[in-house]
């Protein structure tokens, strides 16, 4: 065992570039953590009114345990009404965080619960940091990796939500959706199957976390839905993506908060579609005549999205409101005066995009052209996460916090490119 392992360690080859590399993520990251303990010059607190709702969640699960909150009224919470916590809240926040807690504590570690509910968001952060950096080494290689971190670590957006004291939805949520785009992307190459699994875990995470996992649940949906349209569909996508929809759809069934409705809801219609797709594609590979396989592949294709959209339309699967219908029809805005009374649902303007991302602006267009140019599997997946994390932020600027991975990924194309010229 000893000389196998010796032989393992002497086929590790690390070149000076690697030490590089990975020794200007170190800094990346310990500049990310600095910048997000900066408000501990003022002491350890929460910042803002909802993360210490997510605190008090966390402090009474550690008193009384994870069951208790499934059967939590908090007679304090909207008095004298009183709130029924466990239909109300998304539990993934103060479940991290007690779990957390408690781990710390059998490592023998004294911490209090405000020291785990401040610090967490700055460790989660720095994982994001890292997860971005292997989002661009993945889809493009490790120069784009470490200006994907790079941008990350200090896009305003991103500190803010990932500072000292924001104990809240983002510092959960999207720390599981890097690891579901990172480990979604791996199982396109190799392992297919655990990396999914992984992938659906950190979607899962997302689901139970903050609502925003429609926006990558729904990517990888039109992703699958784009390459069977183009005839690029194969089946580690469409096992991928099937086992990865299968664990969020279960995630939001089992949270008290969702409920079945939330996972086979208009919301999630183009998953259920990119499910079908996925079965049917895998059907038509038995048409021995190629030609007729592309052509029954593209008309199944055609028809399911078809007969979906109907069912939508007549109400089926439920009508689509709230925030979310907001974001698909921003026109909608002077009919919903209450979204317009939160500063973070505000439309991102312009000026918006030019003060937190500069050049990447310019140069991501430039990036989408080389990409639309190519149209490699993992080109679509850049210029379609790209597309849907602009419109979002168009719509509200709170999801300026993922456009910056994703404008970063179009520039890094646009400037290997160049260099390459």
């Amino acid at each position: 065992m000893q000389f196998s392992l010796r032989e393992r360690l002497s086929a590790i080859k690390i070149t000076r570039v690697d030490i590089f590399v990975y020794s200007v993520l170190a800094a990346i990251v310990i500049m990310a953590v600095t910048l997000r303990l900066l408000p501990l010059q003022w002491g350890v607190y929460l910042d803002e009114f909802d993360p210490y709702v997510q605190f008090k969640e966390m402090e009474y699960i550690v008193q009384n345990g994870f069951a208790s909150w499934f059967t939590w009224f908090d007679p304090t919470r909207w008095a004298p009404w009183g709130v029924n916590v466990p239909t109300q809240m998304p539990p993934g926040v103060p479940f991290t965080g007690a779990a957390v807690y408690m781990f710390l504590h059998f490592l023998g570690m004294n911490v209090s619960t405000l020291d785990v509910a401040a610090f967490w968001p700055v460790f989660s952060g720095a994982v994001m940091v890292v997860l971005v950096f292997g989002i661009g080494k993945t889809l493009v290689n490790r120069g784009v990796g470490l200006l994907s971190a790079f941008v990350f670590a200090i896009d305003p957006t991103s500190v803010q939500r990932t500072a000292l004291g924001f104990f809240d939805t983002e510092s959960v949520g999207l720390l599981g959706m890097f690891i579901a785009v990172l480990f979604f992307i791996l199982s396109l190459k190799k392992n297919t199957i655990p990396y999914a699994i992984i992938s659906g875990l950190g979607l899962g995470l997302m689901a139970l976390s903050w609502g925003a996992y429609l926006y990558p649940l729904n990517l990888f949906a039109l992703f699958v839905i784009v390459l069977a349209l183009i005839g690029k569909w194969n089946k580690r996508v469409a096992v991928s993506f099937t086992i990865i929809a299968s664990i969020t759809m279960f995630a939001l069934a089992v949270s008290p908060n969702n409920g079945l409705s939330a996972a086979i809801s208009p919301y999630t219609i183009a998953s259920i579609m990119a499910v079908l797709i996925s079965v049917v594609m895998g059907l038509t590979e038995f048409i021995p005549d190629s030609s007729k396989r592309r052509l029954v592949a593209v008309s199944s294709v055609v028809g399911i999205v078809g007969l979906l959209l109907v069912l939508l339309a007549v109400g089926v699967f439920g009508e689509i409101g709230g925030k979310f219908l907001l974001f698909l029809n921003p026109f909608l805005r002077e009919a919903s005066p209450v979204v317009g009374t939160v500063g973070e649902q505000f439309p991102a303007i312009w000026y918006s995009f030019f003060t937190n991302f500069h050049i990447l602006v310019v140069l991501a267009p430039i990036g989408a052209y080389m990409a639309v140019k190519r149209l490699k599997s993992k080109d679509i997946f850049i210029v379609l996460f790209a597309i849907a994390a602009i419109y979002g932020a168009s719509s509200y600027i709170r999801l300026l916090i993922i456009v910056a991975p994703a404008l970063t990924l179009l520039a890094g194309i646009a400037i290997t490119s160049i260099f390459t010229y």
